[in-house]
């Protein structure tokens, strides 16, 4: 059974980050407490609200944030080895008549040693 071919584009990656990004700058920012007296357990529950939904909003910021950064390093890492990999393959020496040629075999039994002549 064989795996499927992993093809990465670095554009695409980098598309992402900043989508990842565009959407951590979208996040709303912590909303500000509500001055109330002690005896209003309402305005204690809303702040005690706004208070936990700040706190989650703050982390999906600093997820989505974190992940841009990550995609984008992952797309630079993936062009910098696609790179290296198209010198390093430019840097072989060509032939102009194609692959290098089977070494020549010796002798009347092809190279095999007098296995299975009588010798």
């Amino acid at each position: 059974m064989t795996s499927p071919v992993l093809r990465v584009v670095p554009a695409d990656l980098r598309q992402l980050a900043q989508r990842c990004a565009m959407l951590a700058g979208q996040v709303a920012p912590q909303l500000p407490t509500l001055p109330a007296s002690a005896w209003q357990t309402s305005s204690a529950a809303c702040n005690t609200t706004n208070t936990g939904a700040g706190t989650a909003a703050a982390a999906m910021r600093a997820r989505l944030t974190a992940n841009a950064t990550k995609l984008t390093t992952t797309a630079d890492e993936y062009e910098a080895t696609d790179n290296n990999a198209a010198a390093a393959l430019t840097a072989v020496a060509q032939r102009a008549g194609g692959p290098p040629p089977l070494a020549p075999h010796s002798g009347v039994d092809a190279g095999a040693g007098a296995l299975g002549t009588g010798r």
